[in-house]
């Protein structure tokens, strides 16, 4: 059983400043989580429970949804920024919530920032935007 995390935000750099303000081989990314689909335990957390999704960059929780709360296949379209390098691996876990405070995993995608523009594919929806400082 794992405790939920606080929720986490990055502070928001326009484009623009990502470009000039990152140090060689790191990247501001712009990441929305948009959803999910065919997460097994879906029925189980449908009976009055919720669902959140923990973004990480290794080992480093970097932001958490709201919990969708009775909704088959939730949705949250929620954006945000944080800057990684572009070998980093990025972590994105979808937790079911319970009545008595215990978390269940119920789905997760790891890939490396490399890789990120395969929008879409997976069980586990995401948009990024990748601006990089030149290496």
């Amino acid at each position: 059983m794992d405790k939920p995390l606080p929720p986490l935000t990055s502070p928001k750099l326009s484009m623009d400043d990502a470009f000039r303000a990152l140090p060689a081989g790191f990247c501001q990314f712009e990441l929305t989580v948009i959803g999910t689909t065919g997460l097994r335990g879906m029925t189980a957390w449908s009976q009055g429970q919720g669902c959140y999704v923990v973004v990480a960059v290794g080992s480093q929780p970097l932001h958490k949804t709201t919990i969708a709360k009775n909704e088959g296949e939730p949705e949250w379209n929620d954006t945000f920024q944080f800057v990684a390098k572009r070998g980093d691996d990025l972590i994105v876990s979808v937790y079911v919530t319970g009545t008595s405070s215990y978390e269940t995993l119920l789905g997760r995608f790891e890939e490396s920032l490399m890789d990120v523009d395969r929008t879409g594919e997976g069980e586990i929806f995401f948009d990024p935007i990748v601006p990089c400082a030149i290496s």
